[in-house]
């Protein structure tokens, strides 16, 4: 009926020796391209690093983009509050 092989398989898996197999992320290093052949690529194809900011303050705001009728109200309050 069934074979051997089969007769193992069916008790492994239905005793709970199965176990899903868990496997960590992998992590990459960063891709590290020489100074030399940087200066020898076309500017198309340097890689593009944005300039960090140092300011601490600069990296944690958030952009605000106002309504019209908002900018409005804002252009006539500010020459207000330094006397204009």
């Amino acid at each position: 009926m069934f074979s051997q092989l089969t007769y193992f398989i069916l008790i492994m898996f239905f005793s709970g020796w199965w176990q899903p197999i868990e496997r960590t992320p992998r992590v990459f290093a960063p891709l590290v391209i020489p100074k030399d052949l940087q200066r020898a690529l076309p500017f198309k194809d340097k890689p593009k690093v944005p300039k960090s900011s140092k300011d601490p303050v600069q990296s944690n705001r958030i952009a605000v983009v106002r309504e019209p009728k908002e900018r409005q109200v804002g252009q006539l309050l500010v020459p207000s509050l330094y006397g204009f």
